[in-house]
């Protein structure tokens, strides 16, 4: 049967055959920067454990229990309302049965999941399966890069063992806690490395000890993680520093899903023909996993995750080598505060522009870009961040060069503005000078004689501003125009020149102020010369 059209798994992590990892970007594009849920806050719960332990089966009964859920809540859902009649066939991740390994590298399931949140608007929840830990083909280095990844990267670890925890299986841990361990000790607190930690006993068969589900697992796990002074110096170690290093640490006991689906490679994953207890345990357990109060929300420094920055944080030109976890760890922490930061910046600034509706000048944006770029350091300066000096003067170079191009930027926008609203300014003053010096004329016959000196007067600036004004626009507009505008402003001129010569004959009148609106201006008196 062909997977359902809605997901597929998608490799984003590739292990070669020379033991070297890399990243498939344009994968992970396809899934963290989908645009309904670029924006989204995220929820990664990533199985990791020993090879050929159920953690891809594990991952199919999520992707079915989630998509039941998109219809009820886990309180109204019972077995059979996602389980259906149980003839279903199990798919998904690649799974089987059998004694070689199925999944290599890292795996994203492509459909995400919205959830309800009881705090926070819907969440993403994203399901991630990891290759197989101590497989015959893997290195101790290649196992520990796949689990130390997968950790990073998820909000949820579950590690999935069988039977019991086992030294060997510990191990493991043991270097993600020094990494988390000497990260913490370098720095001034900024809350735990890593998130929840969740310990899935497979097939655990001594529930007359401890019971099965959450309540017994806790009790497991705290006896199985007791520091004694005969305890183990590495257990007592991992002991120790897994409460530092996690937010929180867990531990469910799953029963045997029974041996008609232990003991043939020919199981489908139909549930009728699992134990009824596993069933109604595997239920209990992704209840609680994706309870809307249990849900963990990934975060960086204390602040949620969107699925858009998440992929920014993941990608990266090379995947770390062990060696360089730290570092990797670190540039996470910085990448994060320089994408706040950034942010800052490009709204106060934005802001600032739209405020202005026009009136924005040179000096004011250069000195909001000061004050505001002033703040964006400071804040990057406060971020709690991993990491030394070289690790933060290359981000906090970013930052600086990206805020200097926003800058510079805007001020292009500006002078380009500037320009094009001076060529629309001459051509309109062209225009209009052409328009006034055409109608001075009419203007000089309609003024009338009563207004005599203060109008002459008026009239000789008028006549010098427009030949001021034709002299502005030969720069701009070609001789031509230029003396067409002069010739009609030397026009104007001699209009109001002319007009001066004629006696005011309203100042010779008793009742000047009465009859200023009656007065007129002849055609004889515009003929006469004299002065």
């Amino acid at each position: 049967m062909a997977l359902p059209e809605a997901g597929r798994p998608i490799q984003i992590v590739r292990q070669h055959d020379d033991h070297t990892i890399s990243l498939d970007e344009s994968a992970l594009a396809d899934l963290l920067k989908r645009q309904d849920i670029i924006d989204k806050k995220v929820v990664v719960v990533s199985v990791a454990g020993v090879f050929r332990k159920g953690k891809s089966f594990l991952l199919n009964f999520m992707v079915k229990y989630l998509r039941s859920l998109r219809c009820s809540t886990p309180e109204a859902m019972d077995e059979q309302t996602w389980m259906g009649d149980g003839t279903d066939i199990l798919e998904g991740f690649h799974w089987g049965g059998g004694c070689e390994r199925v999944t290599t590298g890292i795996w994203f399931w492509s459909e995400p999941f919205l959830v309800k949140h009881s705090i926070e608007d819907d969440v993403v929840v994203l399901l991630m399966d990891t290759q197989g830990l101590f497989n015959p083909h893997s290195t101790t280095r290649d196992n520990a890069t796949i689990f130390a990844l997968s950790t990073l990267i998820s909000s949820v670890q579950i590690y999935n063992v069988s039977n019991n925890i086992q030294l060997n299986e510990l191990d493991i841990l043991q270097f993600i806690t020094a990494y988390g361990g000497s990260a913490l000790a370098d720095q001034e607190p900024i809350g735990k490395p890593f998130q929840r930690l969740l310990f899935l006993v497979r097939d655990w068969s001594h529930p007359d000890d401890h019971s099965y589900g959450m309540e017994g697992g806790g009790v497991y796990l705290k006896k199985r993680l007791q520091v004694s002074p005969d305890q183990h110096p590495e257990l007592r170690s991992i002991a120790e520093s897994l409460p530092r290093c996690f937010e929180s640490v867990f531990c469910y006991l799953m029963p045997l899903p029974g041996m008609k689906v232990a003991r043939t490679q020919r199981f489908n994953g139909q549930v009728k023909d699992m134990e009824e207890d596993f069933r109604q345990h595997l239920h209990e357990l992704l209840a609680i996993l994706f309870y809307e109060e249990e849900l963990v929300i990934k975060q960086h420094n204390g602040q949620p995750m969107l699925a858009g920055s998440l992929f920014d944080c993941i990608q990266s030109d090379k995947l770390p080598e062990i060696s360089a976890l730290g570092k990797a760890r670190a540039e996470i922490h910085h990448q994060n505060a320089l994408m706040n930061c950034r942010s800052y910046y490009d709204v106060q600034m934005r802001k600032f522009i739209f405020s202005r509706d026009g009136a924005l000048n040179e000096t004011d944006l250069r000195r909001h870009h000061e004050s505001s770029r002033n703040a964006a350091l400071a804040m990057y300066h406060g971020c709690p961040k991993m990491g030394g000096y070289d690790v933060n003067n290359a981000f906090e170079e970013k930052l600086e060069r990206h805020m200097e191009e926003f800058c510079a930027r805007e001020l292009r926008r500006l002078e380009s503005y500037k320009k094009s609203s001076k060529n629309r300014f001459i051509k309109g003053v062209i225009t209009g000078a052409a328009v006034i010096a055409t109608a001075v004329g009419g203007v000089a016959v309609t003024a009338g004689v009563a207004t005599g000196a203060t109008v002459a007067g008026v009239g000789t600036a008028i006549g010098e501003t427009l030949t001021a004004l034709g002299g502005m626009a030969a720069v701009g507009r070609g001789a031509a125009t230029v003396a067409g505008v002069a010739g009609a402003a030397r026009l104007g001129g001699r209009l109001w020149r002319r007009i001066r010569s004629v006696p005011n004959l309203a100042q010779d009148s008793p009742d000047s102020q009465d009859s200023q609106a009656q007065s007129t201006v002849t055609p004889s008196m515009l003929s006469n010369d004299g002065n």
